[in-house]
């Protein structure tokens, strides 16, 4: 565990009267505020890479480019299956709690399944 002296000159973490640059992470930060930030990240590498013609970095930045933009992914999918049973669109979260499963397609999936099934219902 960080030692609350060991941050408290550190612009992100310490808790200045000013908390702009204060990172929002843990309680202070929501949901979205992850989401965003993966593919905001993933951007801001690919972006880098071209603008500044840094074409020889692009082997050493794309595992962290494709690592973040897989993540937001999964996030956002997690995101919308929850709040789609906190609405009563979906009746449950895939047999458990939202964060226990990391693979992306059985989000993709529940939510590919659920929009078929309702659009076959809803057809006049």
């Amino acid at each position: 565990m960080v030692d609350q002296d060991e941050l408290k000159d550190d612009p992100f973490f310490r808790l200045p009267a000013d908390s702009d640059w204060n990172a929002c992470i843990g309680k202070q930060g929501t949901e979205e505020n992850y989401l965003d930030g993966y593919i905001e990240a993933a951007m801001e590498l690919v972006n880098t890479v071209i603008e500044k013609k840094m074409l020889e970095k692009r082997d050493t930045v794309v595992l962290p480019i494709l690592y973040n933009a897989r993540h937001a992914v999964e996030l956002m999918l997690k995101f919308t299956t929850h709040r789609l049973v906190e609405i009563g669109v979906l009746s449950h979260v895939l047999g458990g709690p939202i964060m226990v499963f990391r693979a992306i397609w059985i989000y993709w999936s529940r939510l590919t399944l659920e929009t078929k099934r309702s659009a076959n219902t809803s057809a006049p």
